[in-house]
Formats: C-alpha cells, structure tokens, sequence
C-alpha cells in the first residue's frame, strides 16, 4: 500500500493559475525522504480570482478566450527549472488537447485547430501535483464542450508550448454553462455569451 507525503508550495498565483510559467518561483524545497512505496504530493496554492461569470469575462489577464470540444488527455509533464533568482518552479501538469470551435478574442488561433491547455496537476512515478484554485486534469473529460479564459501560449519550461486556463466553463445539456472548479457560478449560456459577445467588443 502506497503512503502519502505532503508538501504545500505557496506559489503565488498569477491570472488564477500557478505561477508555473516563471510570474514568481519559492527556494527549492528540501526534498522529503521517501520509499518506494511513498507518494510525494505537492499542491500548488496562492491566490484565487472570483470565478463568477462577470468576473471571468471581465478579467484583463485573458489573453485567449474560444470554446472548444475536448478531444484527448496526452501523459503527464513536469517542469522542473531553475529561476535566475536561485529558486526553482517544480510541478506536473497534465496535457488536455482542446478542438477550438469559435475564437472570442486572440490572434493565432481558427476554428478547427487543435490545441493543449495545460490541466495543472498530474502524477508521474511517486510524483503527484494537486492545485487548489483550478480543475484537476480529470474534470476535463473527453467530449466535453468548454468555453475557456487562458493566457497566452507558452512553453512551461518542458518544450510544449501550451495555454493555462484562468477560468473554464462548461456547457450542459439544459442550456446553461458552470465554473467547472466552481459549479455554484452558473447562468445561462445564452445571458453569457451575450455578455461576453459585448465586453469583447467594447474592449478591443
């Protein structure tokens, strides 16, 4: 049976995700003693956005917005770097590739093309990463219908270049959309994407 250890890096957030892509890194943490059989957790906090819908469209740190299908879950990645400050950023994420259907706001990217959200969290070997403020990698289940808030395309540090969501909402059947960390933030997708429609058009 495998145990657990835990450890907490207070990693500020930036956008409402973890700082995973060089905003701010914490000093190389001492690494814990293990066995083969122990689980080294390691769980990304920091600072949380609202995630309400007015929140999440309004937020000037969105870079991309589209909807899209999701297609696959590729294998978990780490990231594993140096800062120029002495600290090191250290995580796992997990590979969710995306089928854009319609671009709301952001160049580079059409409808039909597909590409990879990096879903924080992910284990590989006795490694394991959880995130606090955003989805974990299996809420994004295959075939589901998002509407996602993200950053710009970058490369993490492992030679993928990838979007991180700061906000993910998802279709449902009955016409409405949800916070897919924070299902309590709902309302109707015809009200948001109306809202949305005008917010991005008043601020080009």
């Amino acid at each position: 049976m495998k145990s657990y250890s835990r450890r907490m890096v207070g990693i500020l957030v930036v956008g409402g995700v973890a700082a995973a892509l060089g905003a701010c890194a914490q000093p190389p943490a001492a690494p814990p003693a293990e066995s083969a059989d122990q689980v080294v957790v390691t769980t990304v906090s920091g600072y949380e956005l609202k995630g309400d819908p007015k929140s999440a469209i309004e937020y000037k740190g969105n870079v991309l917005i589209f909807s899209g299908q999701v297609i696959r879950h590729e294998a978990p990645r780490k990231v594993d770097r140096a800062t120029e400050s002495g600290g090191a950023i250290k995580f796992i994420y997990t590979p969710v590739v995306v089928k854009i259907d319609k671009v709301t706001k952001g160049k580079g990217f059409v409808p039909g093309q597909e590409i990879v959200v990096r879903a924080i969290g992910g284990q590989i070997g006795n490694e394991k990463t959880e995130y606090e403020f955003g989805p974990a990698p299996e809420q994004y289940q295959v075939g589901m219908k998002l509407v996602l808030f993200t950053q710009a395309p970058v490369d993490a540090g492992d030679s993928l270049h990838a979007v991180t969501p700061n906000f993910t909402y998802v279709e449902d059947s009955a016409g409405n959309v949800f916070n897919l960390h924070e299902p309590e933030h709902k309302t109707s997708k015809t009200i948001f994407q109306a809202s949305l429609t005008e917010w991005v058009a008043f601020n080009r």
